[in-house]
């Protein structure tokens, strides 16, 4: 039986090095595909739920890729492409819950 079926457009969210001239991926490249197959995999049924957890997306996602977009836009699209469920912040729900 194969595995199912991982996250679309993985290259997406891949940012491309245009300095690279061989066809063989750099260790980094590898290390980012390997740890998004373990991220689609661990997320692609259920939320994340972190609490106080917008550092741990930045550090997260600047750690796996060259750099953070510039834009609040490009991170949010960043981060839905890596958890297609959501995210859910107890801390921000507990702090702004209306009742």
């Amino acid at each position: 039986a194969q595995d199912p079926p991982l996250m679309k457009n993985t290259t997406s969210i891949i940012p491309s090095s245009s300095s690279s001239s061989s066809s063989s991926p750099s260790k980094e490249e590898t290390a980012t595909s390997l740890f998004l197959d373990i991220m689609r995999r661990m997320t692609g049924s259920c939320p994340i739920i972190v609490h106080n957890g917008l550092l741990d997306l930045l550090f997260l996602c600047s750690s796996c890729f060259s750099s953070l977009p510039r834009a609040l836009s490009g991170f949010l699209s960043l981060v839905l492409d890596l958890f297609p469920k959501g995210i859910f912040d107890t801390k921000f729900i507990c702090e702004y819950k209306r009742p």
